[in-house]
């Protein structure tokens, strides 16, 4: 599946699950992860594509809800010091992800304290 349309998956189910289902923002975020991020794939940039996605969802409405998933972003962090962005991505895709991952970032050590 290409970037953008993972991405674009992703981003409407957590929507949906919003507005249709009437989830809060944690819990949208949780059944994101069931519905895109499974086991089979939490080595593969698909994991790091869908972690990101949904981080940054988090991160936009409810920064101090991240201190829940604390455990998916460090494992992301895992999976981008093994692999390279350029093998996957075009330039426009790794410009994306990496905006992303810089918000999540910053939001993580700001919202959230590492024990």
């Amino acid at each position: 599946m290409r970037y953008y349309e993972l991405k674009y998956l992703v981003t409407e189910a957590f929507y949906e699950d919003i507005l249709i289902e009437n989830y809060t923002i944690g819990q949208t975020a949780n059944r994101s992860f069931v519905e895109f991020a499974r086991p089979s794939n939490e080595s593969d940039i698909n994991f790091v594509i869908v972690t990101s996605t949904i981080l940054t969802r988090v991160a936009t409405h409810e920064p101090a809800k991240l201190k829940s998933f604390l455990e998916k972003y460090d494992k992301m962090l895992e999976i981008l010091k093994k692999i390279d962005l350029d093998d996957y991505l075009n330039e426009d895709e790794k410009e994306d992800i990496l905006y992303d991952i810089g918000i999540l970032k910053e939001c993580f050590e700001k919202y959230v304290k590492k024990e």
